[in-house]
């Protein structure tokens, strides 16, 4: 946690030292994500069988700010800091929720393909701050504290308001544990998301 804490601190700096220069546009973002992590894998012991189960997707959100910088007319860089909420659920696995909650930091590069329009992609890094599973105490979860993933998507732009709808794709081979049951759940995130930005200066 105090990792996280110095990260966001050293984020939220550098974001402001580099919004603070004229040739900077910088905003506040929020929206909604559809998310389904990977399989669950669990097994009693070692002589049983496994059992593996699909996620299905459910509805998260994110919060964040953003800085864009542009180079020519049609390329810009965005670098983003935003707090997420993952849920997935498990059906066979007693119906419940495994709850994901990160700090990310997308990166992307962008090209503007109409006046009020954009495609971008980039990596955007991840770090998790807790995971949880309902009616299953947090402390008998241990989940991998750093991912990467990958951002394509389009945006618009109409004034002071944006668009963005993005999707997300999990590079790393993350995992979460339950300790006490021999459960392994894929937290790979894919989720679509929908994001409406508003600029500040």
């Amino acid at each position: 946690m105090k990792k996280t804490s110095l990260l966001i601190f050293s984020a939220l700096c550098c974001f402001s030292t580099i919004s603070s220069q004229q040739t900077f546009d910088f905003g506040i973002k929020a929206g909604i994500n559809y998310n389904s992590n990977g399989e669950l894998y669990a097994q009693a012991d070692e002589f049983s069988e496994v059992f593996i189960e699909e996620s299905t997707g459910r509805v998260g959100y994110n919060l964040g700010i953003w800085v864009r910088k542009e180079f020519s007319s049609n390329m810009f860089l965005q670098p983003e800091i935003q707090y997420t909420h993952t849920k997935s659920t498990y059906k066979k696995f007693n119906n419940e929720d495994y709850i994901l909650n990160k700090i990310e930091i997308p990166i992307l590069i962008g090209f503007k393909i109409a006046k009020i329009a954009s495609i971008f992609a980039g990596p955007n890094l991840q770090f998790i701050i807790d995971s949880s599973f309902e009616n299953i105490a947090q402390s008998d979860i241990e989940t991998d504290s750093f991912s990467i993933a990958s951002h394509i998507g389009v945006g618009v732009d109409i004034g002071k308001l944006g668009l963005d709808i993005r999707w997300e794709k999990g590079l790393s081979n993350t995992k979460s544990s339950i300790l006490y049951n021999s459960i392994n759940i894929d937290s790979k995130s894919n989720q679509l998301i929908c994001s409406l930005k508003y600029l500040l200066n």
